[in-house]
């Protein structure tokens, strides 16, 4: 692999120029295709109409781009709503950071699901989802 950047590491210039004011830089550690993610969040204008995009990007071999069709938009009329309801969820999961991953270190490896945590993992039951274990005559199922 390459490494164009200062002291051996990967490059850190974007290769796509981006477009509004960057407001914030989320690291994500490394991703399923095993690069480095980060999560930005630029305040940005359509034709006069302000809205906020939160966007993954990828660190390759060349520098930062973003991930195509990975991103979101926020309007100036839902800002508000949506504040509340990070807030929500601030609240209910709490306001913990994550710690920042080891370099090399792959968080999702090996887990199913995307990345999302799974039974006791997540603290939770993860059969309530299941359906139920009875046929549609009322008999239970035991074919295994």
């Amino acid at each position: 692999m390459r490494r164009d950047g200062p002291g051996g590491r990967m490059p850190t210039k974007d290769l796509v120029p981006m477009s509004g004011r960057l407001l914030a830089r989320l690291p994500r550690g490394i991703g399923p295709d095993g690069v480095e993610q980060e999560v930005r969040i630029t305040l940005d204008d359509y034709q006069g109409s302000p809205f906020v995009r939160l966007a993954l990007w990828a660190r390759t071999v060349s520098g930062w781009m973003p991930l195509k069709g990975r991103f979101a938009t926020v309007r100036r009329g839902e800002l508000a709503e949506t504040l509340e309801a990070l807030q929500a969820a601030t609240r209910e999961i709490g306001a913990e950071p994550e710690p920042e991953p080891e370099r090399g270190a792959r968080p999702n490896a090996g887990r199913s699901g995307r990345g999302r945590k799974a039974g006791a993992e997540a603290g939770g039951d993860w059969t309530r989802n299941l359906p139920p274990a009875v046929g549609s005559d009322g008999a239970a199922f035991d074919e295994l």
